[in-house]
């Protein structure tokens, strides 16, 4: 298997909690049959998103993506062969920026997943979180 990461921003124009939560069970039921794994972290607007698992799979996956008119304008910022998974333990694991501590999250998990070297070199990855979504 030749592993392979890819991470994303996108606006879903204000989607309700009850069609994000359906994103998200439909999406962890596939990816679990794909070996795809990886976060959705979410806002009131935006998606950023990083996928992970053999290559053709995140492939097939972020081709379902670009045709799901719930993403508009999206930037796919990252993609590369990776060593090992970030994300090992999640299908598809659900992140709501509005109410989870988003600087803890970037830390831990995002500056791992894309752009090392930008990550590190943020006074506040908050902020920069919110202007790839813009």
């Amino acid at each position: 298997m030749r592993l392979f990461r890819i991470s994303y921003v996108s606006n879903h124009g204000g989607l309700s909690e009850g069609a994000i939560d359906d994103i998200l069970l439909r999406s962890q039921s596939k990816n679990r049959l794909e070996g795809i794994t990886g976060t959705l972290l979410f806002s009131d607007q935006d998606f950023f998103q990083t996928l992970e698992g053999d290559h053709k799979a995140v492939y097939n996956c972020l081709m379902r993506v670009l045709q799901d008119k719930r993403h508009r304008d999206i930037n796919i910022f990252h993609g590369a062969a990776a060593h090992s998974r970030i994300f090992p333990q999640w299908s598809m694991h659900g992140v709501d920026a509005g109410i989870y501590d988003l600087e803890k999250f970037l830390k831990t998990y995002a500056k791992k997943a894309i752009l090392p070297g930008f990550w590190n070199s943020c006074k506040d990855p908050s902020a920069a979180f919110r202007r790839m979504c813009r």
